[in-house]
């Protein structure tokens, strides 16, 4: 989910990490460019030119002005695409910076999170000037750096160090488990831990080790778990180490997200040998079975109440929100669990091994759209898949999250 875009031509000084060329549905964000024109107008800034370093403050909003915490943020630039930007932190907020020469492109700026777009509002008083150090880009400045091999933890100073401990342990062993599980070595990535409730701003989702950029994805030990922690850290990892590796947008989306999913619960249900008698990893696996059962009844009643969509989920269809794609949450909430239940079915059929194998037999081919993909699946299975992920049944989801449940509730004990 993070290639690289550096938009030059407009002078736009921010690395996007993610490309669309859909744009959002009509009504969806805000119009960046008229919003300035219209302050403009009222002489609440003397000119667009004047805000050229400017940091923009923006807030991710439901329908009922509540902030939606986590959520992706993205620009869609005319005549250019839709990118991912970053993300809010806990209280919805995010700092953005523009050209002038963007800025006159009447940019919208709109979130997402679990399949569903939201607007934002947007305030020029909670920005501040590139150089400047408003609270956010101060406690930015002030993290402490832990480097972890080629990853790093960034952290609050006061941070207990049980909490340091831990998220070394992530990077150190989530490193080697991909490593083991995709069969090639994942990109650098940095985990950060916040004492506060509202997270520090990552211009573009990015920080420096030295002379290389780091993805990095926040974390509020108020807000979050060590399982929470665990389980997003490892499915953001796997799901940029498989953009990074076939470039983003280019393979289907349950094929990104399913394995993704498989890989955050993996090492909870069946740990690797060199990772079974981890007492830290046992500590996850008992809040995860706990988790579970609440995922699981949770999952029930969605079901139950929207059979239209999960009793025959398309996930050959499940695409990212835009006009072509309707534009309904549970459309796209479902094809988490949809997905990761098509690559668990994979895997018990065809080994544990199978997405390695999956993935080598993809990186060998330069067609890796829908299509293509049902063709590898066929040549490594010998079985036509087509008619199965059209129709992905709530029966095979819910017997899957059963089956999750019960093996890392097991696997703590042994």
């Amino acid at each position: 989910m993070r290639a690289a875009v550096l938009l030059a031509m407009v002078g736009w000084v921010l690395m996007a990490q993610e490309h669309f060329h859909e744009e959002p549905p009509p009504g969806v964000g805000s119009r960046v460019g008229s919003l300035v024109k219209e302050m403009v107008q009222m002489g609440v800034v003397p000119s667009v030119d004047a805000l050229a370093r400017t940091m923009l403050g923006f807030r991710v909003v439901t329908p009922k002005g509540e902030p939606v915490p986590g959520a992706a943020v993205y620009v869609a630039i005319p005549e250019v695409g839709t990118l991912k930007v970053g993300y809010a932190d806990v209280s919805g907020r995010i700092l953005l910076g523009f050209s002038p020469e963007l800025l006159r492109r009447d940019p919208v700026v709109f979130g997402e999170k679990g399949g569903q777009l939201y607007g934002v509002e947007f305030s020029i008083t909670w920005g501040g000037k590139l150089g400047e150090s408003p609270a956010p880009w101060e406690r930015l400045r002030n993290l402490q750096l832990r480097t972890v091999g080629h990853d790093g933890l960034w952290y609050e100073e006061g941070l207990p160090e049980e909490w340091v401990r831990f998220g070394t342990w992530v990077l150190e062993k989530g490193r080697r488990f991909l490593r083991e599980f995709l069969g090639w070595e994942p990109p650098s990535f940095g985990l950060l831990l916040s004492l506060q409730p509202t997270l520090p701003m990552i211009p573009g989702g990015k920080l420096q080790i030295h002379d290389r950029e780091v993805l990095v994805f926040p974390f509020s030990v108020q807000r979050e778990s060590p399982r929470e922690v665990f389980t997003t850290g490892l499915h953001e990892w796997a799901e940029a180490a498989l953009h990074e590796r076939f470039g983003a947008q280019r393979l289907p989306r349950w094929v990104v997200e399913g394995i993704a999913e498989y890989a955050a619960y993996a090492p909870l249900r069946r740990p690797p040998v060199w990772w079974r008698r981890d007492t830290v990893l046992r500590e996850v696996q008992q809040q995860a079975c706990e988790y579970m059962a609440e995922a699981l009844e949770r999952a029930r009643q969605y079901s139950r109440e929207n059979p239209d969509v999960t009793q025959r989920f398309n996930l050959l269809q499940w695409r990212y929100a835009g006009p072509a794609y309707p534009l309904r949450e549970e459309l796209h909430a479902w094809g988490y669990p949809a997905a990761g239940s098509a690559v668990d079915e994979l895997c018990r059929r065809f080994g544990e091994s199978f997405p390695r194998r999956f993935l080598e037999e993809l990186s060998r081919s330069a067609d890796i759209a829908a299509e293509a993909v049902l063709r590898t699946l066929h040549h490594l299975t010998g079985m036509d898949w087509q008619q199965r992920l059209q129709g992905y049944p709530d029966s095979a989801v819910l017997r899957t999250l059963e089956r999750v449940k019960a093996e890392i509730c097991a696997a703590r004990k042994h």
